[in-house]
């Protein structure tokens, strides 16, 4: 390529003549009569004008917090808060208006509700008065940022707002009204009420400030994103107000620069209140001109020549800058238009400078850039067709095999309590048997899916580990017996002493899981032992968990190989296969729960899986209650929605003692006429092709204040999308045992009869203080188990006495924690005593799982 043509070339002689004349004679000229001790007297005094503007804010912005705090502790506030009467309203009104016609740069006062973001009170100042706004013009303020951020602070913080324009109605109010608004949260009693807000209007403040800094100095304030708030051109100001894209007074990483421009002296310093989360620039600004008056005259009679000289030199820079640019302009204009019109122009290609490189270079680029943009449209597509087709086929497989595994267990145990003769109770066994395994292969199968998308959840419970563990190796007894292999189980005594805050169905799973591989890998007449042993420490109990085995067992590498499979997802098929996908959601259980798995074995010895266990731990309560009987429905109204006929059948079955009014749905499009309303609603959560979601617009008609939504189903809904329609909303995940439903219904037949325990008016008499109100609350954990067996035993024995003399002090109980229809029963119960013997078993039980039910929903708001 021929130099002189070349771009870079031209250009380097151009700067190079541009800055060798003009900065040879202006450094000659300037630096030979210094003018550093001006300069240096000037910036002093800069800088003691911004000392003084810095002290004047920091003053005003306390001032504000003063204001801010007798606002928030005024009692007029408090006891417009404790007692909201009209008049009591009306004083604090006037109270607001007061102290805004007392400050002129108060715009406006407010109090905001802390629930429902909602104005309560605003005065404000408009252009001719003052004036309260009526209540009917009052506006909802939760989605401000200042109100979402204010309703989440501490009772002692303080939000000051960062400065802009005020508002109204998403439109600037004209004149223009630098706004700054401080607010804070009213508690009462550690509750949040409100939150107060004063928008203040800054232009007496920037006024104020000018007047300080004086007329031979400019003032210019800046925010922490580098907009000018204050600025001698007023067109300068709040441009991040009107447009996205404007040029900031900072450079790219968000420094300020001592010296505006060479004809400026500037000093610069950061403000910064103690509460405010952001900062503001002042620069104090001189005129070097003005200041300068003497050292200017004499540098223009000494700069006349350059001047001359460098116009010159910019006119001629500038026109070969013009044509120059041209060319940039098209090679430009292509990159811009390229992502709408992937086709670059060939203007410039045949060109031999720099030009035609770029322009030949880009036209290479936008070829290989089309080439693989078609290639990643079309792999996208294929991915997120297989993803759609993947979820639907997990939806569908879910629903389709659950419902025939609910039938299948449900008429199972119905036909076991025909009293089979001895032949037809082994095929029900094995029915039973063969149900279960079918059931934890599909639980494997679709949980797999929950762990690799991640939507494993746990729910922790007060449960029994005993009876976890029991009822484990209970359901694993038949295939073990099949195959001559002694199951045994054994745990430390204490642990039946304690509950313990652990999710049951997914330490189930876990334990389910590694009794199965144990023993589908020990030969015939080998031993499967299942070990839990306890140690106490302070405060928490660490519960080891051992399955081991004297199977076929593994070598390290094998072992390693497992977990291999695991960590790093290859998906190895080999002798450990047989572990499959079970061994995969065993790891990520325990991981959610933090725990983790260890595995020791020995090739011909055997194996042994181990995981600990670090739990929360409580006093065993004595006053469980396992009822497979339903309460009393008789007085309820049922609604069961369910496409599977035979699932319905068992529905009926299950309910056919319960002497209630039931209404059976088998399609969903009779919703639309149908009339009424339910105390339970029992759905399926996917029909034919739709799902529970897609009409849950119509329950709306046929629900009650206290209706209770039960809903159905082989996967996890999102329960919180229900939960603004209906007031109780649970879930039973099918297939599910006879003893699961009907327990289900009880616990929300407790909900809709007898109300839900309030606990919050206990934790509000003391203050929401934790250690206070917990040793209330266990107190009355305490008395609620004694008056509960003090009850049941004035039923037992047929005491009106002595069931008026429990009463006596647990109606008040009741009554705080608004279980004022439990207080009407019981109360009904000693009215009908004495109780004939059938009578009183059947109170008797459902007084025991009422109490005990609603034991556990106040435990469970702890």
């Amino acid at each position: 390529m021929n130099l002189l043509r070349s771009f870079a070339f031209k250009n380097s002689i151009l700067y190079l003549i541009v800055f060798f004349l003009a900065f040879g004679i202006f450094g000659y000229l300037l630096f030979k009569n210094s003018s550093e001790r001006i300069v240096e007297t000037v910036s002093n005094e800069l800088q003691h004008r911004g000392d003084l503007v810095e002290i004047q804010t920091l003053e005003y912005y306390n001032e504000l917090i003063s204001s801010l705090d007798y606002l928030t502790y005024n009692p007029i506030l408090e006891n417009y808060l404790n007692n909201q009467t009209d008049q009591n309203y009306n004083l604090l009104a006037e109270n607001y208006l007061s102290l805004l016609k007392a400050h002129s740069d108060f715009a406006q006062i407010r109090y905001i509700d802390a629930r429902s973001g909602m104005e309560v009170i605003r005065v404000e100042r408009n252009l001719s008065d003052i004036s309260i706004i009526n209540k009917t013009q009052l506006q909802n303020k939760k989605d401000r940022p200042y109100f979402a951020i204010t309703s989440e602070l501490k009772e002692e913080d303080i939000y000051i707002s960062p400065i802009d324009l005020n508002k109204e109605f998403g439109k600037i109010s004209e004149p223009r009204m630098p706004t700054l608004r401080l607010a804070r949260v009213v508690y009462n009693n550690g509750v949040r009420l409100g939150v107060v807000v004063i928008n203040i209007n800054l232009n007496n403040l920037f006024a104020s400030l000018n007047q300080t800094v004086g007329d031979e100095f400019t003032l210019h304030i800046l925010n922490e994103n580098g907009y000018y708030l204050v600025h001698d051109n007023m067109d300068s100001t709040f441009l991040f107000e009107f447009e996205e894209n404007q040029t900031r007074s900072t450079s790219p990483n968000g420094t300020f620069n001592n010296l505006d421009s060479k004809d400026k002296l500037m000093h610069s310093r950061r403000f910064q209140n103690a509460l405010m989360t952001y900062g503001l620039v002042f620069k104090v600004i001189a005129d070097k001109e003005v200041l300068l008056e003497t050292y200017f005259a004499w540098r223009k009679k000494s700069i006349l020549i350059m001047i001359l000289t460098v116009v010159f030199l910019t006119f001629f820079s500038f026109l070969m800058m013009i044509r120059q640019s041209k060319k940039f302009s098209k090679i430009t204009e292509s990159l811009r238009d390229f992502p709408n019109n992937r086709n670059p122009s060939n203007v410039l290609i045949q060109r031999k400078d720099e030009f035609g490189d770029m322009a030949r270079s880009f036209a290479e680029m936008a070829s290989v850039i089309n080439i693989q943009m078609d290639t990643i449209n079309s792999e996208k597509l294929k991915a997120e067709e297989a993803v759609l087709e993947k979820s639907k086929f997990i939806e569908n497989i879910s629903h389709e095999i659950r419902n025939p595994l609910q039938s299948i267990m449900g008429l199972s145990t119905m036909l076991e309590k025909n009293n089979p003769n001895p032949n037809q109770l082994d095929i029900l066994n094995s029915l039973k048997f063969n149900t279960s395994n079918l059931q934890g292969l599909v639980n494997n199968v679709l949980d797999y899916q929950n762990v690799i998308k991640g939507n494993i959840t746990v729910e922790y419970s007060w449960e029994h580990i005993t009876q976890v563990i029991e009822e484990v190796v209970m359901g694993n007894k038949f295939v073990a017996s099949e195959k001559k292999i002694q199951l045994q189980m054994k745990f430390d005594e204490k642990l039946s002493c304690y509950q313990y805050y652990i999710d049951r169905l997914r330490l189930y799973q876990i334990l389910a899981n590694l009794i199965s591989n144990a023993i589908k890998f020990t030969n015939e007449g080998g031993c499967v032992t299942v070990n839990c042993m306890l140690e106490l420490k302070p405060n928490k109990h660490y519960l080891t968990f051992l399955v081991v085995d004297n199977g076929v067992g593994m070598t390290d590498s094998e072992v390693l190989k497992i977990k291999e499979r695991y960590f790093t997802n290859r998906g190895i098929q080999t002798l450990n296969s047989n572990y499959g996908i079970g061994l995969t959601i065993v790891t990520e259980l325990l991981h959610l729960i933090d725990s983790e798995l260890e595995i020791t074995s020995e090739k011909g010895q055997g194996s042994k899986f181990k995981f600990t266990l670090n739990l929360d731990a409580r006093e065993n309560l004595n006053n469980n209650i396992k009822d497979t009987k339903l309460l009393n429905l008789e007085s309820l109204h049922l609604l069961i929605i369910e496409d599977d006929k035979q699932i319905v059948e068992l529905y009926k079955h299950l309910l056919s003692q319960s002497n209630s009014t039931i209404t059976f749905i088998e399609d969903v499009k009779i919703l639309n006429s149908l009339k009424g309303q339910f105390d339970v609603i029992v759905a399926d959560y996917r029909f034919a092709k739709k799902s529970l979601l897609d009409v849950r617009h119509l329950l709306e008609n046929f629900k009650k204040p206290e209706t209770v939504l039960l809903i159905a189903s082989g996967s996890t809904p999102d329960i919180e999308l229900f939960e603004n329609m209906f007031k109780n909303v649970s879930f039973i995940k099918k297939p599910f045992s006879n003893l699961e439903f009907k327990q289900s219904i009880n616990q929300n037949i407790v909900r809709v009869k007898y109300g839900v325990p309030n606990i919050n008016r206990i934790k509000a008499d003391y203050d929401y203080q934790e250690q206070n109100y917990m040793r209330a609350l266990n107190i009355l954990i305490d008395e609620w188990v004694s008056i509960s067996n003090k009850i049941n035993n004035a039923i037992e024995s047929n005491d009106s006495s002595s069931m008026e003399s429990s009463l006596h002090k647990f109606v008040t109980t009741l009554k705080r924690l608004d279980l004022h229809k439990l207080a009407i029963g019981l109360d009904d119960v000693k009215t009908k005593m004495p109780l004939q013997n059938l009578e009183k078993s059947e109170i008797q039980t459902e007084v025991k799982f009422v109490l005990n039910t609603i034991l556990k929903e106040i435990k469970s708001q702890i």
